[in-house]
């Protein structure tokens, strides 16, 4: 599901509030924490091929 909130958000342009009137039409109810993962997603997440928060070498920078 993360991934696909995510995919609809940042690739289809599907705010969060939509998707979450969409999620409870079919009965999943998301809690906020959810909804703070989607939004500190690209903070974590990158590109294949780049280096990302998970890393330990981006932490060893300090970027983290």
């Amino acid at each position: 599901m993360l991934a696909h909130v995510t995919v609809a958000r940042y690739q289809d342009a599907l705010p969060l509030h939509r998707q979450e009137k969409i999620l409870q039409r079919i009965g999943v109810k998301a809690s906020a924490n959810f909804y703070t993962l989607i939004n500190n997603t690209p903070d974590v997440v990158s590109p294949p091929g780049e280096k990302c928060a998970l890393t330990p070498e981006y932490s060893e920078r300090g970027l983290s």
